[in-house]
């Protein structure tokens, strides 16, 4: 009796039947159950979800939609009398549309003739009008524009372009923020081509896929990636219109803070405007736990945004918080491992896996994964090297695998052979085939920067009462490792210049520069110019000119300057502020044909930043420093130089009179704009020797003979030729 009781009080409040074409159009398309509200729970809960992917849904109604029906007391009317009325109402809109044609061509003014203007009258190399070069031409790096083409294109594009606002189909539910879809793929293809890193971080394939989704598909990409990707292209695309650049006598006092000094009524860029909201988005997304990776892939984008534009305050908090945000993801440790390197056993079901992200599910996943750990950890590293503030995480507790060559993660293939590990004694020496390109070699030179680093600031708390640092055991070991670890490159990455599929192999050029990096920084709080017989400041000199020697080897090529890691735009000044030192006292002993040649690799430096300045703001700020450096250095040492008079064996040479010394110090401490003039490149110029009288390729250790040994010819940098300098 009970089981009958249940029966009858179950069917005395049955499910509605809903007729036929009465559930709504996109239950009835994906075949689900439709309780035939409007909207129905259904069409609620899917909107939910894909809420959740793209937060500007959240401002839109579900999309549940039914078809019309009558009452039914009212006269159902025929199928003939159905097609009529639609007729009529094709007809109507026909109607409509052409008065609405007719309108807009009354009103749209004549084009100029064809006659008014002829290709000889255009400059050779420039587009006409909105003639724009073939996409392919314009990024090729070996078939480079020059910068001015850039603003005049932008330009004539804003305008001279028709408005096609009211006639231009957009896609239902894309976000409200990005740009039209044709312009986020334009700035997705030249994020993948300026962006050093971006073919690791980021799967392409598997990335243009879920971005020809609908926007409303759980695997579309998050708007935080997309906002990011959109930031960093705006710095390199020609269509992007860049920012003026500040009056930097006002900002670089303050250095760290500039955004104190930034005027209230400039506007926002239109990459600034993407970062900013690159980092709203990731933040809103993350206090929800929605696509946490994606969101760790935008943080690593807008550390690299954020260095171009040396914006120092936002660059140290998003490296910070992309390195600290891999920890509770798992991305420091392998797949199956806890974060303290034990293995998990899944027949445990205590066992917590103690990570965000679930394990990967295919090869192509786990790489992407391992690849974007070791760049936010080189980021990171290469950021906090030259300071003495503690690092974000250490080598200690980082267990995961190095990253295996990218042709095969491309292609979805695992690497074969042993992976390479922290924990491995000989991991900077050893590199295997199968597994070793130029990107593993720039994330072993940032683990040779985290040992030194990790040194510098242990070094007084470990050992006290040392006096001397070239007696500790340790320091000779790191010594020694700079230099086997340089020695241990593969036969195909010797050479700082290595052609790869897409050009300059950026990565092994930074991983040599970045061996010269490690000399200085062990060397740099342990070195006493002013003693002859220092082995540190011997070894910070020759490191600091092996730099700049690669800065004229890059510079040797047709390769973009501004597409390099940044990392090696800080090596440059680096070993800048370093020759600045050296400048200083050449002059105060009297050495003035050394400071002849040591100003003039400083100046080469300084034209470098000038010229890459154009569109990386952080070049500039480099510019201005060491600008500062020469003028609060060498101000008062000239005064008191050129109170001193002429020896008696120096009358006969010009450049060893004291005069000669307060000329270099005065030019080595000119403004950027003059440094840039023509003037100023006709007196550099003069300086140089005769480059006819060196063969081509000639480097013998002498900076002047490695300078002017470049062809001119074949020297361009930021898609235009140089000219005067060199």
């Amino acid at each position: 009796m009970p089981r009958a009781q249940s029966q009858s009080g179950s069917s005395a409040h049955p499910l509605p039947l809903l007729k036929r074409n009465q559930a709504c159009h996109q239950c009835r398309r994906r075949k689900l159950k439709c309780d035939a509200q409007k909207p129905c729970s259904t069409c609620v809960r899917s909107h939910r979800f894909a809420s959740s992917n793209n937060p500007a849904l959240l401002h839109i109604d579900p999309d549940c939609t039914y078809d019309e029906h009558t009452t039914e007391g009212a006269p159902v009317a025929k199928p003939r009398t159905k097609y009529k009325v639609l007729e009529d109402k094709i007809g109507e809109l026909e109607s409509l549309l052409k008065q609405q044609l007719s309108k807009e061509q009354g009103h749209s003014p004549a084009g100029p003739p064809l006659s008014e203007s002829t290709p000889s009258d255009a400059p050779l190399g420039t587009p006409r009008g909105n003639e724009l070069p073939d996409l392919a031409d314009i990024l090729d790096p070996y078939n480079p524009l020059p910068v001015e083409e850039f603003n005049t294109m932008s330009k004539n594009q804003a305008t001279n372009s028709p408005d096609y606002s009211g006639q231009q189909l957009t896609l239902s539910g894309w976000p409200t923020r990005l740009p039209k879809p044709d312009l986020v793929y334009h700035l997705v293809d030249v994020f993948f081509i300026c962006y050093p890193h971006a073919h690791y971080i980021i799967h392409r394939p598997s990335f243009m896929l879920s971005l020809a989704l609908s926007p409303k598909s759980p695997k579309f990409p998050h708007v935080s990636l997309l906002h990011a990707i959109c930031a960093y292209a705006g710095v390199f695309s020609y269509l992007i219109e860049p920012p003026p650049v500040g009056d930097l006598d006002k900002i670089y006092h303050d250095f760290i803070f500039g955004e104190r000094r930034r005027p209230d009524s400039r506007e926002e860029s239109f990459a600034e405007m993407h970062a900013r909201w690159a980092s709203e988005t990731a933040d809103q997304a993350l206090t929800m736990g929605f696509n946490l990776f994606e969101c760790t892939q935008a943080q690593v984008i807008l550390t690299a945004f954020y260095t171009t534009q040396g914006r120092w305050v936002e660059l140290w908090s998003s490296v910070s918080d992309a390195l600290r945000l891999a920890v509770p993801l798992g991305l420091n440790a392998r797949p199956g491992f806890r974060g303290d390197g034990s293995g998990r056993n899944s027949a445990r079901l205590s066992d917590n896996p103690e990570t965000l992200l679930p394990d990967p599910t295919n090869y192509t996943e786990r790489e992407v994964r391992v690849n974007l750990f070791w760049v936010a950890y080189a980021d990171e590293r290469f950021q906090d090297a030259p300071g003495s503030w503690a690092m974000c995480l250490d080598d200690q507790d980082i267990h995961q695998f190095l990253p295996g060559d990218l042709a095969r993660f491309e292609a979805g293939q695992d690497v074969q052979g042993t992976r390479q590990s922290l924990e491995c004694p000989d991991v900077l020496l050893r590199h295997f085939p199968e597994s070793t390109d130029g990107f593993s070699l720039y994330v072993k030179g940032a683990i040779l920067v985290s040992k030194i680093k990790a040194f510098n600031l242990r070094f007084r708390y470990k050992y006290p009462n040392v006096t001397d640092v070239h007696e500790v055991q340790e320091f000779r070991l790191l010594d020694q490792l700079i230099t086997s670890f340089r020695n241990s490159f593969p036969q195909g990455c010797n050479h700082p210049i290595v052609q790869s599929s897409r050009g300059l192999d950026v990565h092994v050029y930074t991983a040599h520069t970045i061996t010269h990096l490690a000399i200085i920084l062990l060397h740099d709080k342990h070195a006493n110019f002013y003693s002859p017989n220092c082995l540190s400041s011997s070894k910070i000199i020759t490191a600091a000119r092996a730099i700049i020697d690669l800065m004229y080897t890059v510079c040797s090529t047709s390769y973009d300057l501004t597409r390099l890691p940044t990392i090696c735009i800080n090596c440059w000044g680096r070993a800048a502020s370093f020759l600045t030192r050296l400048y200083k006292l050449e002059i105060s002993r009297g050495r003035h044909e050394e400071a002849l040649t040591i100003d003039l690799e400083i100046q080469s430096v300084r034209f470098i930043f000038n010229q890459i300045g154009t569109r990386l703001p952080m070049a500039l700020k480099y510019d201005k420093s060491l600008e500062f450096e020469l003028q609060t250095e060498c101000s008062q040492m000239m005064y008191s130089v050129s109170r001193q008079g002429p020896s008696s064996d120096r009358d006969e040479d010009p450049h060893d009179s004291p005069g000669a010394s307060v000329w270099l110090g005065s030019r080595s401490s000119k403004s950027q704009d003059e440094a840039t003039s023509p003037g100023g490149v006709g007196q550099l110029q003069s300086l140089l020797p005769d480059a006819t009288s060196l063969p081509l390729g000639v480097n013998v250790g002498n900076p002047m003979l490695s300078f002017a040994s470049i062809s001119p010819s074949g020297l361009e940098t930021l898609d235009q030729p140089f000219t005067g300098l060199f």
